[in-house]
């Protein structure tokens, strides 16, 4: 169910609040049942076509800039050279929108990145780290926008939440409010399953599973 506290926003129960938002023909959005999960269901974005494919939280569309989002998901595949399961923040219709997430370099390199993506298709990667992270496996991300100052942190699902960001950027190209959510990567198996998400505003915080 959906629940509101202090403009926080937190959706563990899928079946209700989400909606596809871009490249709404390259995917598919399913709930699947699983008691072992926050809400005892899980989001999975489902890759069908060669596009990125991105679906939003709709009731954190409500003309808030500055945000934090809290995900918790895991990638499904590992392919050089894509971006994988990312959370993003101030999403614009046309495809702009600020990202945190996953990607394997053209080497195979695996990286924990900040990003922005600009109309027309263009990520930039705005601060990396090498992190190896692996398939199958759960992860905590939480992307803070705030003015022009862009952060984010990542940690194994089971582990302690860093206490200071891991990757901060300042970048002003984004600033209007927009939509929170998820986006699954190019690749046409790159499918994205999220059990828990959530959205703070203004002071707010974003909640924690």
């Amino acid at each position: 169910s959906l629940m509101m506290i202090r403009h926080q926003q937190a959706n563990v129960k899928f079946s209700a609040g989400w909606a596809e938002f871009f490249n709404v023909g390259d995917g598919s959005l399913d709930v699947v049942a699983d008691g072992t999960r926050p809400g005892g269901e899980f989001l999975r974005l489902n890759k069908s076509g060669a596009n990125i494919y991105g679906a939003e939280f709709t009731p954190a569309t409500i003309g808030q800039a500055d945000v934090e989002v809290h995900a918790r998901f895991r990638p499904l595949i590992a392919t050089n050279g894509q971006l994988h399961g990312r959370v993003i923040a101030r999403g614009q219709a046309a495809g702009d929108w600020y990202y945190a997430g996953l990607q394997q370099t053209g080497r195979g390199v695996k990286q924990f990145v900040i990003g922005r993506r600009s109309t027309g298709g263009t990520n930039t990667g705005l601060v990396t780290v090498d992190f190896t992270w692996v398939i199958g496996t759960f992860y905590n991300i939480k992307l803070s926008c705030s003015g022009t100052a862009i952060k984010a942190k990542f940690w194994e699902v089971g582990t302690a939440e860093p206490t200071t960001w891991t990757l901060t950027v300042t970048d002003g190209t984004i600033t209007a409010a927009g939509k929170q959510g998820l986006v699954a990567g190019g690749a046409n198996t790159d499918d994205v399953e999220c059990d828990f998400f959530s959205v703070g505003y203004g002071e707010g915080q974003a909640y924690s599973p």
